[in-house]
This record gives C-alpha cells, sequence and structure tokens, in this order.
C-alpha cells in the first residue's frame, strides 16, 4: 500500500484483503495496490511496516508494529478455523496463479496462430508448414476449451464446469476473495478445486510441452521453409 507522498499527516486504511495472485499480464493486472483485491484475511496477529523509496531505494521508517485482527460477530453455524481457512485461500491463490497464467498463454499462442497464418502464406516452401501449423492450432483450441470451455456450448446456452470456472468456484465459495464470509471452505469448495487441479495436471503438462518443444521446432521449420519472422521468436 502506498501513502500520499506530501507534507502532514496522511492515514491509509487497510481493506482487510491480501494482494490478488492472478498472473500479471498488464500495467492494469490487480487494479489499484492501495485496495488489494485477493481474498480477505482472517482473524489472527499481523503486523505493518512503514517504509520510503527514494530514487529506487527502499529503507524502514517505523515498525513493524503488531495487530490482532479479530471476529466482530459471532458465527451461528459451526465454520473452518482460521489456520484452516488461510490454509485454503493459499491452495487458491496458487491456482488462480497457475491457471491465470495458462490461459493468458494459450491467448497468446492464439493471437500467434493469426500471424504465422500470415508467416506461412508469404513463405516460399509453405505448403510443407501447414500440418505442423494445424497440429499446433489445433492443441491450443483443446487447451483452450479445457481451461474456458467451448465457444460453440456457450453460444447454445450451455455452460459445463471447466478448470477456470470450478477455480474461480473455490474462490467464491471457500475463500473469502469475493464476499467477506468467516465461515471458510466447505466440502465442495475442496472438491471444486480438487477436481479443477487434477484436470490442469494435463493441461499444464501439454502446455509446457507446446511452450517449450513444439513452437520453437515450428518457428525454427518457417525459417528453414524462408517465412518471414514472426513477432515473439527468437531473434534471427
Amino acid at each position: 500500500m502506498t501513502a500520499a507522498n506530501k507534507k502532514g499527516v496522511h492515514r491509509i486504511a487497510w481493506n482487510l484483503r491480501h494482494a490478488t495472485q492472478v498472473a500479471i499480464t498488464d500495467e492494469k493486472s490487480g487494479a489499484n495496490p492501495d485496495r488489494p483485491s485477493g481474498a480477505y484475511a482472517v482473524p489472527g496477529t499481523y503486523s505493518a511496516t512503514l517504509n520510503s523509496r527514494v530514487n529506487g531505494m527502499t529503507s524502514e521508517i517505523a515498525g513493524p508494529v503488531s495487530f490482532d485482527l479479530v471476529r466482530i460477530t459471532e458465527q451461528a453455524l459451526p465454520g473452518s478455523t482460521p489456520a484452516e481457512a488461510t490454509a485454503f485461500q493459499r491452495q487458491v491463490a496458487d491456482a488462480q496463479t497457475a491457471v491465470s497464467a495458462a490461459n493468458t498463454t494459450v491467448a497468446d499462442l492464439t493471437a500467434k496462430l493469426k500471424l504465422y497464418r500470415m508467416a506461412i502464406d508469404r513463405a516460399s516452401g509453405g505448403a510443407t508448414l501447414e500440418g505442423q501449423y494445424n497440429m499446433i492450432r489445433a492443441e491450443v483450441q483443446a487447451l483452450d476449451e479445457a481451461l474456458t470451455g467451448s465457444n460453440a456450448a456457450r453460444r447454445k446456452g450451455t455452460t459445463p464446469a471447466t478448470i477456470t470456472s470450478r477455480v474461480n468456484y473455490a474462490a467464491r465459495s471457500g475463500s473469502t476473495t469475493y464476499d467477506p464470509t468467516t465461515y471458510g471452505p466447505t466440502t465442495q469448495s475442496h472438491q471444486q478445486l480438487g477436481w479443477a487441479m487434477e484436470a490442469f495436471v494435463d493441461v499444464r503438462g501439454r502446455l509446457s510441452v507446446l511452450t517449450g518443444a513444439t513452437v520453437p521446432a515450428f518457428e525454427n521449420a518457417m525459417e528453414s521453409a524462408g517465412a518471414p519472422w514472426v513477432k515473439g521468436a527468437d531473434l534471427r
């Protein structure tokens, strides 16, 4: 959190949320750093430290000062302990980081496919690249469907559960990311997160092979076929 860099006494309030762990894709990712949008903090002991940053150098001015975050209402029904809620929040945060990074990577590959298409059409040996191109395109589409669902199904009004939707459900229902619930994760919260990450193991492995081996090999083949350089490829 940042405070005003002016003379006088200034006050800044924490909104009781942690920083979001969604992948950073541009300068707008995570919105306002002074209004964290991650999970709500659970009851417990926290600390605050005041630092100054001048010309890229950070120095401590005061702190750390400890304070206790306590419940202001009594629960009508038994819920998770603060330790259990915190552990689940960490699992959800890790899942959000991994899945949002995969979604961004797939989106980038989808955009790159359009550039590949243009490059192939301009290559003297472009016909030799069609098989590899179609294989990569099919794999990208399959990974996108596993992560976010089928566009055709959504247009028909059906919304089957996907890896992303399951992680989002876990965040909404059990990690207090969106609503200040005090009960913590439910059995269904754990189930949805577990199913999502179980399916994500395969997606992450395939995506790693695609970006680490298949795409670089294809870009080398494009160069050999006389295709022009494509943004994001290794420099020639």
